[in-house]
């Protein structure tokens, strides 16, 4: 009894979470890209580094192509709003 419990609840949680999971991945908001990882979580999510002199280590080819990355997905999110809004 308690098996079929169980196998119940994974089923549950399989059903209401697997089309949630499949949105974010489809979107691809599960992982942040490899350009972020190498600029740094912190620097591509908040602005900046808990550490005064930690940018140092970051190249500024990767620091030049993140910012133009950034700048793509502003223009990216703004299109994609007024593509709604006009609906």
């Amino acid at each position: 009894c308690q098996l079929v419990g169980a196998l119940f609840i994974i089923a549950w949680v399989a059903a209401v979470m697997g089309p949630f999971y499949l949105v974010l991945d489809y979107y691809g908001l599960f992982r942040s890209d490899a350009l972020e990882e190498i600029v740094g979580l912190d620097l591509s999510f908040h602005g900046g580094s808990p550490n005064p002199g930690a940018p140092e280590y970051i190249k500024p080819e990767h620091l030049k192509a993140f910012n133009e990355r950034k700048q793509e997905m502003k223009e990216k999110r703004r299109s994609m709003l007024k593509h709604v809004r006009s609906k």
